[in-house]
């Protein structure tokens, strides 16, 4: 069997020989690793002989992988991501990190995160932080194509994200709250059960907006045998203040809704027995190490 000699094989070559594998040309990959035609095709040439393995058929119209290069690529692809993330994770501990998060949330997260927000780029001023509040949707467009690294929602929402693309981790689980005008006739009440709420006028929100809320209201309802009375839809919790302040009706959302605005006018009361998760969210392939920094402010090790 012949003697595999890996000290003449450098780690840039195993990724010469994914770039082409990856471009089906060796002018292609030099272009993608700023090189020349010739130094990969050199590259890939000391490859192939320190392995003893034919790994392209080459031709003059095209390049293709040998079954042995088709079984290499498959595994390199994992051990050079491994590798790139080891390096970065270990210049991160002797340097500090540097770089650029996009965080988005609903209208509640500044809420619930605006304060985790400001310590970390406190601690962290070599990181720029870039916060958007958006409707769900919108959020899950902006993570699923890059445009934001992290989304934090609730868990009623984790039903869209697939557990072989997203990861999905809890941050904090929190009451479900009932917000109501001071004059309404249930205000108070020190907490409220679903069955308390046969009668009353629901504030929610449209299905094309948050399809998730709206079954999660739903089931909350006609787990009870209710059927919900909705008098008025919105686009978000937000543009239901109005409908609040002028006692139309009742909201339910987390303890995170309001914060500690408009307290003179508006309470919120306990639902009882219900909570949600707050939920952290970002692709399984991103290699944004920023990610795993800023969740550790949530005490969340992301990397289990």
């Amino acid at each position: 069997m012949h003697e595999i000699n890996l000290y003449n094989i450098q780690i840039v070559d195993l990724e010469i020989f994914l770039a082409a594998a990856k471009y089906k040309s060796f002018t292609k990959a030099a272009e993608k690793m700023f090189t020349t035609q010739s130094w990969v095709s050199k590259r890939i040439q000391l490859m192939e002989r320190e392995l003893n393995l034919q790994l392209f058929i080459r031709n003059t119209r095209n390049l293709s992988l040998t079954p042995a290069g088709r079984v290499l690529a498959e595994r390199l692809e994992h051990i050079t991501d491994d590798i790139g993330d080891a390096i970065t994770a270990a210049t991160t501990a002797m340097t500090g990190t540097t770089g650029r998060i996009k965080i988005g949330f609903l209208e509640w997260g500044v809420n619930a995160f605006l304060d985790k927000v400001k310590l970390f780029t406190e601690s962290n001023r070599q990181i720029a932080v870039e916060i958007y509040c958006r409707q769900f949707k919108d959020l899950f467009d902006s993570l699923e194509d890059d445009r934001i690294d992290l989304m934090l929602t609730s868990s009623y929402d984790a039903t869209q994200f697939s557990s072989d693309d997203y990861r999905v981790v809890t941050l904090k689980r929190v009451p479900m709250m009932i917000y109501m005008n001071k004059e309404h006739r249930l205000a108070d009440r020190a907490s409220l059960q679903v069955s308390d709420l046969r009668a009353e006028s629901i504030l929610t929100l449209d299905q094309k907006s948050s399809e998730d809320y709206s079954m999660y209201i739903s089931s909350l309802f006609k787990s009870n045998g209710i059927r919900p009375f909705v008098t008025q839809y919105a686009q978000n919790g937000r543009e239901h203040l109005g409908n609040l302040l002028l006692n139309r009706g009742i909201l339910i959302a987390s303890e995170y809704f309001l914060g500690n605005e408009f307290q003179d006018s508006i309470v919120s009361i306990p639902l009882e027995d219900h909570f949600i998760d707050i939920n952290a969210v970002w692709k399984t392939n991103s290699r944004n190490v920023i990610i795993h920094k800023f969740l550790k402010m949530f005490n969340i090790d992301s990397f289990n």
